[in-house]
C-alpha cells in the first residue's frame, strides 16, 4: 500500500501600517472571492477558523477549480467539428449551477504573531499547489478586494534556508540583485529596523540593489552590510538573484525565487490535517 504524503510551504505576508487585527481584517475581507489562476483554474479562500488551542492560529482552506466556458470553442468528438452555437447552449443549460469540475483544496494556516502563511504545497491526494501559484493567489487577492484605503500588502514565498549562501558563494560572481520589500514593523532585529525606516522615510514601498562586478575584478566580494540587506530580503522580505561562473567557466544562476523550501511529512495513522500541524515548527 502506498503511503500518503503532504508536502507543506510558506508565505510571509507584510503589511504597513500595521495596526492591530489587520490581518485578519484582510483575510476576512479576500474570503470566498473568486480570482484567475492560470487558464481555467480559478481559486479562493474559505473564511479561517482559529485553532481550538491556539486563538493566533488561523486555519482555512485554498480552494482551486476549473471554470467551465461555455461560450469558447467546444469540440465535437464524434464529428472533429467544432461544436455549433445550439449545441453549446444545450451544454449550459445542463450544466447544474454552483458546481465547478476539477477541484482541489489545501489547508492553510496563518500564523499571526509571523505574519507567515503555511499551506499545503501538495495535498494527501497527490494534487499540487506551486508556492508561486499560491503568491499569486493572495496578491490578486489584495490587490483586486481590499478598499482603496486599506494599506499595502507584500506576498513573498519563503526560500530554503541555504539558498542565500549558495548564491554568495558563486566561485565568478559577477552580478549581485537584492530586492528589499519593507519588513514587517513587528520584526524587532536591528537590521530590518533600519531598513524598514529608511523606506519609509523616503515614502518607497521596495528597494533593488544591484552590484556589477568591474571588469578588471575576478569576483564580486559583497561586505558585511550588503550581506545584512541579502539575509534580511532572504528571509522573505524580498528576493536575491546571483548570477556568475563556477571555476570551469560555467554560467551559474541562483535566486530565492528558484528554491521555495518545501517539507514533506507522512501521513501514518493521522489524519492530513494532523499531519499538516506537524509541519508548522519548521516554518
Amino acid at each position: 500500500m502506498t503511503q500518503s504524503k503532504i508536502e507543506v510551504g510558506a508565505l510571509n505576508i507584510v503589511t504597513t501600517p500595521h495596526p492591530r487585527g489587520i490581518y485578519r481584517d484582510l483575510l476576512r475581507t479576500v474570503a470566498d472571492k473568486e480570482v484567475e489562476l492560470w487558464g481555467s483554474d480559478r481559486a479562493k479562500i474559505t473564511q479561517f477558523q482559529e485553532l481550538e488551542d491556539r486563538p493566533d492560529f488561523l486555519y482555512g482552506r485554498i480552494l482551486v477549480w476549473a471554470e467551465i466556458d461555455t461560450e469558447g470553442q467546444w469540440l465535437n468528438k464524434e464529428k472533429n467539428v467544432e461544436a455549433t452555437l445550439e449545441e453549446k447552449q444545450i451544454i449550459a443549460e445542463a450544466l447544474p449551477e454552483n458546481y465547478e469540475p476539477n477541484f482541489r483544496s489545501f489547508y492553510f494556516i496563518f500564523i499571526e504573531s509571523r505574519h507567515r502563511l503555511v499551506f499545503e504545497t501538495r495535498n494527501d491526494l497527490g494534487q499540487h499547489l506551486a508556492p508561486s501559484r499560491s503568491q499569486r493567489i493572495f496578491e490578486r487577492l489584495f490587490d483586486r478586494f481590499l478598499p482603496s484605503d486599506a494599506p499595502d500588502v507584500d506576498v513573498t514565498p519563503i526560500p530554503e534556508d541555504e539558498t542565500l549562501e549558495k548564491i554568495l558563494r558563486i566561485p565568478r560572481l559577477r552580478r549581485l540583485e537584492i530586492l528589499l520589500k519593507r519588513p514587517n514593523p513587528d520584526d524587532v532585529a536591528d537590521d530590518a529596523e533600519r531598513v524598514l525606516a529608511a523606506l519609509e522615510r523616503q515614502g518607497a514601498r521596495s528597494q533593488t540593489i544591484e552590484l556589477i562586478k568591474a571588469p578588471k575584478k575576478k569576483s564580486l566580494a559583497p561586505d558585511d552590510d550588503t550581506k545584512k540587506l541579502a539575509k534580511i530580503a532572504a528571509a522573505g522580505n524580498g528576493s536575491v538573484t546571483g548570477e556568475g561562473k563556477d571555476d570551469a567557466g560555467q554560467r551559474i544562476f541562483e535566486s530565492t525565487e528558484m528554491h521555495p523550501k518545501l517539507r514533506s511529512f507522512s501521513i501514518q495513522g493521522s489524519s492530513s490535517f494532523a499531519a499538516f500541524l506537524s509541519a508548522l515548527r519548521f516554518f
